[in-house]
C-alpha cells in the first residue's frame, strides 16, 4: 500500500459527498471508473476525471436554469457555473481583506480546469495515440483526480450555500409580505 493512498481517499471520499449531493447516479459511474483505472489505465482516470467536472458543473448549470448552449465546452460551462455563484475575480470587492490573493485563488479555479481538460487531451482517454506516445503514471491520475475532486468539492459547497440563501432571502421576503397585510 502507497503512503500516498489517505491523500487519494480523501479526494474519493469528497466525490463520493459530491455525487451524494448533486444526487448523480451518472458522477457515480464516473467515479467506479476512476476507482477500477486509476492504477491500471491512467489515460481512463484522467480522462473521467475532467468529464466529471463537466458532470458536476451540468447539474449545477441545469439546477441554477442557466441558459447555455447544448453542449457548451467545459470553459464556457465552468465559467458560467462560476459567475453565477460568484466564485470569479470580478466578485470580490477591493476593499476584501486580502482581495489581491483570492482574486487570483478565484482566477485559478478556471486554470485549474482548463489544465486538466488540456491534460486530458495529451494524455487522458477520448484521442488516437501514435506509436510513440507515453502516457503518464498513476501519481499524474491521483493528482489529476485529486484536482477534479478539489475543484467539485468547492463549488458543490458553494452551490449549496448559495441555494440555502435564495431559501432564506424567499423566506424573509414572504414574512416581509406577510407581515405588511
Amino acid at each position: 500500500i502507497s503512503p500516498w493512498n489517505p491523500a487519494y481517499g480523501r479526494a474519493a471520499s469528497s466525490l463520493h459527498k459530491t455525487a451524494l449531493i448533486l444526487s448523480s447516479t451518472w458522477m457515480y459511474q464516473e467515479i467506479n471508473r476512476i476507482e477500477a483505472s486509476i492504477d491500471n489505465d491512467p489515460a481512463l482516470a484522467i480522462g473521467t476525471a475532467k468529464e466529471l467536472i463537466d458532470t458536476c458543473c451540468k447539474h449545477i448549470a441545469e439546477r441554477l436554469h442557466l441558459n447555455l448552449p447544448a453542449n457548451p465546452d467545459m470553459p464556457v460551462l465552468v465559467k458560467a457555473v462560476l459567475k453565477e455563484l460568484k466564485l470569479v475575480p470580478e466578485g470580490i470587492s477591493e476593499e476584501a481583506k486580502g482581495y489581491d490573493i483570492i482574486k487570483r485563488t478565484l482566477s485559478n479555479l478556471t486554470h485549474v480546469t482548463q489544465g486538466l481538460a488540456e491534460l486530458r487531451n495529451l494524455y487522458g482517454s477520448g484521442h488516437g495515440r501514435s506509436s510513440k506516445h507515453r502516457g503518464l503514471q498513476p501519481r499524474h491520475a491521483r493528482l489529476a483526480v485529486a484536482t477534479a475532486a478539489a475543484f467539485a468539492e468547492f463549488v458543490v459547497e458553494t452551490y449549496r450555500k448559495h441555494v440555502e440563501d435564495q431559501k432564506m432571502l424567499a423566506g424573509q421576503s414572504t414574512s416581509i409580505s406577510t407581515a405588511k397585510h
